[in-house]
């Protein structure tokens, strides 16, 4: 009887304590509320104005140069000596030089970037930008700094030039040397220029222009741009290219690829094959070419040895008085 008043007595006890705990909270309900807001304000927040990072893939089928059961790869494979793994390695290789990348970056409309100014931050544009800048490759040109853009009420446009940048020439290799120099505010640069739609705007240090104006879209908002060098541009895609096998026996390569513009790196990759195909069918042709100008470099010689031995034979029997019987 004592240790069943006893069990009662605890489980009274146990109940008016979960009575007391429902109390806490509901005595503590602004708190709680203020915490559910906050949190859903700060998602609000980091979901409106944190950049977004897309990740693109696509696939490239690898094919074999021996067609041959008797080709290089198939001797070494039958003797033991070949790992398939290395015609995969060579063409990451070829897909991660800076030769191709370089010629990828070349092909696209990658030099100049857009950005457009918001509240809170600033949000890369790519083919949704209200203008457009074109620029004189022939001409020095500043790099890797910000040009703001804003328009006036006339529908001119007010830009400000930065004052200390680098200075690059883009009819250029992209890893030539002596190509970049330093400009600061000593040198004289204007920092604020006014121009109108396709009006060249020239100094030592820049030449370009604005063009393709959507002024409804441009109104009062501002704008960046910024001239980016090819180097730069290589050495980013570079390191930001993924390349790995698309499954285990494959031939197929996966690429891979991150940004906040997803029409920009999908751009990148569509170019990036077209490349790839076009120096395969250029280390192809120059194969061929040589291979043609060896044959015929073989040719003559074999026509110079032939008409050296026909003239031997021709001495030979003009000195010996010899009369071939089959030209009668």
């Amino acid at each position: 009887m004592q240790n069943q008043h006893n069990n009662i007595q605890q489980q009274e006890e146990e109940s008016i304590d979960i009575k007391k705990l429902i109390y806490k909270f509901l005595n503590a309900w602004p708190i709680f509320a203020i915490c559910v807001v906050v949190a859903i304000l700060a998602a609000f927040l980091v979901n409106r104005y944190s950049t977004r990072i897309y990740n693109v893939q696509s696939t490239i089928m690898v094919g074999s140069n021996d067609k041959g059961g008797m080709g290089m790869e198939s001797i070494m494979t039958a003797i033991g000596y070949y790992n398939p793994r290395l015609s995969f390695e060579n063409e990451v290789v070829i897909l991660k030089s800076y030769g191709l990348t370089e010629r990828v970056v070349k092909s696209l409309p990658f030099e100049v970037s857009y950005f457009g100014e918001g509240r809170l931050k600033s949000s890369e544009l790519y083919k949704d930008a209200p203008f457009r800048i074109e620029f004189d490759p022939s001409h020095l040109q500043l790099v890797n700094e910000d040009f703001s853009m804003s328009k006036n009420e006339d529908g001119t446009f007010q830009i400000r030039v930065p004052v200390e940048a680098e200075i690059y020439l883009y009819d250029s290799s992209a890893f030539a040397t002596d190509l970049y120099k330093e400009v600061s505010k000593s040198e004289g640069v204007t920092t604020q220029v006014t121009a109108k739609e396709g009006e060249w705007l020239t100094s030592e240090v820049y030449r370009f222009r604005v063009v393709d104006v959507n002024y409804e879209v441009f109104m009062d908002n501002r704008y960046r741009f910024r001239f980016v060098d090819y180097k730069t541009l290589v050495m980013e895609y570079n390191e930001a290219l993924e390349v790995s096998p698309s499954a285990e026996g494959s031939s197929a390569i996966l690429l891979e690829i991150q940004g906040s513009q997803p029409d920009k790196v999908r751009d990148y990759l569509d170019a990036l094959h077209a490349e790839y195909l076009s120096f395969g069918l250029e280390a192809k042709n120059e194969i061929a070419v040589n291979t043609l100008d060896f044959i015929s470099q073989e040719l003559e010689q074999i026509e110079d040895s032939l008409s050296r031995v026909e003239l031997i034979l021709q001495n030979f029997r003009s000195d010996n008085k010899i009369i071939d019987m089959s030209c009668k």
